[in-house]
């Protein structure tokens, strides 16, 4: 007699290319992943120039809900602290109330933000997030968590929505799920249950 036991669970936004952790079906001979997605777009944000730090070339911004990856347009109502300009930028997430801001999502993702020299410009900024677009994920499977191929298995997503994906019988040890944005941020749940 089989019993149905959850395996794993991981949760967090993508706003960019990123590939959750593997998780181990060795035990199972059969497991259901459950992707539960949350689709909205993230508040515009406005900061002065004192919440600018140059020394560490961060923004300081009260729970920006903002993630590594998204892209945000600068505009600002006076001048942008030296450094910065009226660009789109890409966010590098320090904690829930300090960003970075990268000139690409590559720069994003490896940490490397804009060099920012000055604190005084004036006025208020905005930073605006930009809306979901190419939001997908798909599933990946591996025998020793290093090499992984796909399973044939993408989706895309437009509205939050759950995703549910079975296998009977895995010829296989691991089995992650790979996410796709290319602008915006999805909120996810991923639920492994598997029959032990």
């Amino acid at each position: 007699m089989s019993k149905v036991q959850e395996l794993n669970t991981q949760s967090g936004y993508a706003a960019a290319a990123l590939n959750l952790t593997g998780i181990d079906l060795s035990i199972s001979s059969g497991y259901g992943i459950v992707v539960s997605t949350t689709v909205a777009t993230a508040a515009a944000k406005t900061f002065l120039d004192a919440a600018v730090t140059p020394a560490g070339d961060t923004i300081a911004i009260t729970t920006h809900g903002f993630y590594t990856g998204l892209r945000v347009a600068a505009t600002t109502s006076g001048t942008l602290p030296a450094g910065l300009s009226v660009t789109n930028y890409w966010v590098i997430k320090v904690d829930a109330s300090t960003i970075k801001l990268a000139s690409s999502a590559v720069n994003a993702l490896a940490g490397t933000a804009v060099d920012i020299t000055a604190a005084a410009g004036g006025g208020t900024h905005t930073l605006t997030p930009a809306a979901l677009t190419g939001g997908s994920y798909k599933l990946q499977c591996s025998m020793d968590d290093v090499l992984y191929v796909d399973l044939g298995v993408t989706n895309n997503v437009t509205v939050t929505a759950d995703f549910l994906h079975e296998k009977v019988d895995p010829m296989f040890k691991y089995v992650r799920v790979v996410w796709a944005v290319t602008t915006g941020q999805i909120g996810y749940n991923v639920y492994t249950v598997v029959r032990a």
